[in-house]
């Protein structure tokens, strides 16, 4: 049967949507008093959360043939669910703080973009086809971006629950929604069977509830530590040391004081950051420790919540200190990238300008001593 009738006339897609009504406004109200997150992530966070309550309700049949505002409005949000998706997962996971305008833009755009193929435009039909075209193919193209963006900064990432959230619970609601909108774009207007309807939309709520739920339970909130600037004031090798330095006044843990011990020694005196490619899980094996451990001992009690930002912190200041010494003024600077562990000289052109306002060459000009 393609309707199946429950308790008191309604249907199992009605039940469906409610339900997942009730879950996005859980979900929303969680995202305000409960998230351990960004005031920017809130913001999309709560975003995703009416965008998909908006979805369930336009799943309904017809309700796309009133030009009521609230329709338009519903339509708008319902179109505009990958932007804010993609924009919740730039900012809580990358810790990008995407530009305002830029987030904005694409949001109103795909939003326009799914009211115009709606019948309350009132254009021709062959044109509403192609915006509805238009949608399906950029809501695809921005939950993809979503998942590569997850995906990319992964190894990287020392927010030891953030680490764990990005692996499986986001990748599966973002394949999810790679899935429903691929399905949304074979079957374009052949529609789909009610019970299946339903199953889609119950599948949402559970997602919903427990990217809401988890988010709630793990602290994704940026650190209270941070590592401190590099300033070539500072010689480099002490900067190190009191990058290390600065967790004494913690609580004591003697397995993360041990690895702190150990990655001084490795860090400091070993000078293993030079080495190309080394990736955080080579440097936990070489300190004979976990990855896990490793992750939240930098992350929690170093400040860092990003694995390349760590390894540029030794890399530059080793870099900055040769660069200013006069009895290494003949070394190419490419030589000075590729021993202290980048790969090429692009990388490393762009991190020196990054952290010290100025290209490794004025660098070298600036702070050589006069001859």
């Amino acid at each position: 049967m393609d309707r199946i009738v429950i308790g008191m006339g309604l249907d199992l897609s009605q039940i469906a949507r409610v339900t997942l009504v009730v879950c996005c406004l859980y979900s929303a109200a969680l995202a305000v008093f409960s998230w351990r997150v960004s005031t920017q992530s809130r913001m999309w966070g709560l975003g995703v959360s009416f965008a998909t309550a908006a979805y369930a309700i336009c799943t309904t049949g017809g309700f796309d043939s009133e030009t009521h505002p609230c329709v338009i409005v519903l339509l708008f949000f319902c179109s505009a669910l990958p932007a804010f998706y993609w924009a919740f997962v730039v900012v809580l996971f990358n810790d990008q703080e995407r530009s305002s305008l830029i987030a904005v833009a694409v949001m109103v755009i795909l939003g326009l973009l799914g009211v115009l193929a709606s019948p309350v435009s009132g254009l021709p039909e062959s044109i509403a086809e192609l915006f509805a075209l238009a949608r399906r193919l950029a809501g695809i193209a921005l939950i993809a971006m979503s998942l590569w963006s997850l995906a990319h900064g992964a190894n990287n990432d020392l927010v030891v629950e953030r680490w764990r959230a990005r692996r499986w619970l986001l990748w599966v609601a973002g394949a999810y929604a790679i899935l429903v909108l691929t399905v949304e774009l074979l079957l374009s207007d052949a529609g789909v069977a009610p019970k299946w309807l339903a199953a889609n939309l119950l599948a949402i709520s559970v997602l919903t509830m427990s990217v809401g739920v988890l988010l709630t339970r793990w602290n994704l909130a940026p650190p209270l530590a941070a590592p401190p600037p590099m300033s070539t004031a500072t010689p480099p090798q002490q900067i190190q040391r009191d990058n290390l330095a600065a967790v004494r006044a913690t609580p004591p843990n003697p397995v993360a004081d041990q690895i702190l011990t150990n990655l001084e020694q490795a860090m400091v005196e070993e000078h293993l950051y030079r080495t190309e490619g080394l990736t955080i899980v080579k440097l936990a094996d070489t300190l004979g420790t976990t990855e896990h451990r490793l992750r939240a001992v930098i992350n929690q009690q170093l400040g860092f919540k990003n694995y390349n930002d760590f390894l540029h912190q030794y890399r530059l200041t080793d870099a900055a200190r040769r660069l200013g010494d006069s009895a290494q003024n003949t070394i190419p600077i490419l030589t000075i990238a590729l021993e202290v562990g980048y790969g090429s000289i692009g990388p490393f052109n762009r991190a020196f300008k990054a952290r010290f306002g100025e290209t490794p060459s004025e660098f070298r000009k600036k702070h050589l001593p006069p001859s």
